[in-house]
């Protein structure tokens, strides 16, 4: 039996192929919001004080 996500609520998992300096995010996974189901991205940021997550989100394709 597959995992399925239940409404609101998504996964993140770390990105293992990411190498250091690139562009690519830190953690990746997906999500399910009003029955679509979109995958994250996240990108720890650093600044001055702080440490963030930021975060995109894509519709992901469905498999036929």
């Amino acid at each position: 039996m597959a995992y399925e996500h239940r409404e609101l609520s998504g996964t993140l998992f770390a990105n293992k192929k990411r190498t250091e300096g690139s562009s690519q995010p830190n953690a990746r996974g997906e999500c399910l919001i009003e029955g679509v189901l979109y995958e994250v991205s996240a990108w720890t940021k650093e600044g001055k004080n702080d440490k963030w997550q930021s975060l995109s989100f894509k519709v992901k394709p469905q498999k036929d």
